[in-house]
Parts: C-alpha cells; structure tokens; sequence
C-alpha cells in the first residue's frame, strides 16, 4: 500500500491499483506558496510536500494546513513530509480495501509503522510494530517495538514475527 492508503501495489504482477480518483494537485497547489515546498512526483492519489527554505516539517504543515480544504482533504504530517489525502483516505482504508481484493479475512494482519499517519492502519491490524524511531504514539500502539531503527528496525521485526 502506498501514497498514504490511495494506492496498492502488487508487487507479483508489478501492477498499480488506484483506490480513488487522481489527486486535485492543481487546485490545492493553487492556493500555497510554492517557493516554500517541493511536490513529490509520481503520485497520483495524494499530495507530498517537502519542505524548502530551511523550514521544518512542522512548520510548513502550520503554512499548509489553513489554505486547505479540509471538508475535502486530509492533512498528515510525517518525520519528512506533509502529506494531503482525499478525506477519508488513510493507510487503514488502503489495508481493508487490499483485504477486500484478496477476499481475505481479518486476523492476520501486520501493520508496521513509523509515524503518526500510520495509526490508521494499527486500527486496523491484528499486531502492530515499530521500529525504535517511531513516534510516541505510534511506539504506545505497537504490540511490538523494534530495539532498532529505520530499515534495521523493519528487518527485526520481519525476523521476529510469530
């Protein structure tokens, strides 16, 4: 699952599955100061937002988060980015509807997850896990969290899954 719960992808026919109608970009990138972000290129379900100008990823959101629609979009902020989604989009909606596709049943289901924009999908999941560079809150959710960080951190916990 990718672009914040927007898209699947599966990896055994290297096929991208769009969950929803492309992303406004135009319309939102209207309305915000361009000089202080980079977009993300590629996505088609959702807006990524780098920050520029020495500004911090809090402080773009802050930029951000009044020039947006929110009875239409969603705003998320990541350790890098801040990511706007169509309302209702998150990464638990990306996870039922790949359950829905597969026609599988709950019960097991791992979600791993690092920021915030992941709770989402812990609502979802049977076990939650995280690597040691996880946010609080995402840490206090985990049914598991990793002694190790960033990829480090997501191999240990594929290497202790039961």
């Amino acid at each position: 699952m990718c672009e914040g719960g927007g898209v699947l992808y599966w990896p055994s026919e290297d096929r991208i599955q769009s969950l929803v109608e492309p992303f406004p970009t135009t319309t939102v990138l209207d309305r915000l100061p361009r000089d202080l972000f980079r977009v993300e290129t590629g996505k088609s379900s959702c807006l990524t937002l780098y920050p520029e100008q020495n500004l911090t990823v809090s402080q773009l959101a802050d930029i951000v988060i009044p020039l947006v629609d929110t009875s239409r979009f969603t705003l998320s902020v990541s350790a890098a980015a801040v990511d706007i989604t169509h309302r209702g989009v998150d990464k638990g909606f990306g996870i039922k509807r790949a359950l829905e596709f597969i026609q599988h049943e709950y019960g097991s289901v791992v979600a791993i997850g690092d920021a915030d924009n992941d709770l989402p999908m812990f609502d979802v999941a049977d076990h939650a896990a995280a690597p040691s560079n996880a946010t609080a809150a995402v840490k206090a959710r985990a049914n598991y969290v990793s002694r190790l960080p960033d990829t480090d951190g997501l191999i240990d916990i594929l290497e202790n899954l039961k």
